[in-house]
């Protein structure tokens, strides 16, 4: 699942993927607690992204993503572009300017208690439909509800901790 990659396509159509910002720091990461069901079973456990390396020569970062489902583990790693990597004030930027995206709504997010400033956007691709929360968190994503539609597999993700690197 590449959360990531949908929630900057979706920025840049709004136009908002041109703002200068700060660059994104080695050690950023987000958890979330997660649930994954199919044919009726459901798997629970967690996933996490780490921004893991920047190699300042091809100006790409390395990240992480760890799921881990009913003990299952799983680690997809994969190198982007810097561009295509949020530092945390683009992210707080794109939650800012939420309603520039066709079909997003602001709408917080319940983060250990508290209610987290998060921008609902719609998705409905060849991939998969329902809603990703983009939040001022490592990654964009503060929470996901979506439904795959190759297999029909319900994929929920809600925010657990996070840390942007000072």
């Amino acid at each position: 699942m590449n959360l990531h990659s949908r929630i900057f396509g979706i920025v840049l159509a709004a136009g908002l993927g041109a703002v200068a910002h700060a660059s994104p720091t080695v050690g950023d990461w987000t958890e979330w607690n997660a649930e994954y069901t199919l044919s009726g079973h459901t798997y629970v456990g967690t996933s996490r992204f780490d921004l893991v390396e920047y190699n300042a020569q091809t100006l790409q970062y390395l990240k992480r993503y760890t799921t881990v489902l009913d003990g299952q583990s799983q680690v997809d790693d994969r190198w982007v572009d810097g561009q295509d990597v949020a530092s945390k004030e683009r992210a707080e930027y794109y939650v800012a300017n939420c309603t520039r995206i066709v079909g997003a709504v602001l709408d917080p997010i319940n983060f250990n208690g508290v209610m987290m400033p998060a921008c609902k956007v719609p998705i409905d691709d060849a991939r998969a439909s329902g809603f990703i929360w983009v939040a001022a968190v490592p990654d964009l994503a503060g929470q996901s509800d979506l439904v795959y539609k190759n297999n029909g597999a319900h994929y929920v993700l809600r925010l657990k901790d996070y840390r942007w690197v000072p």
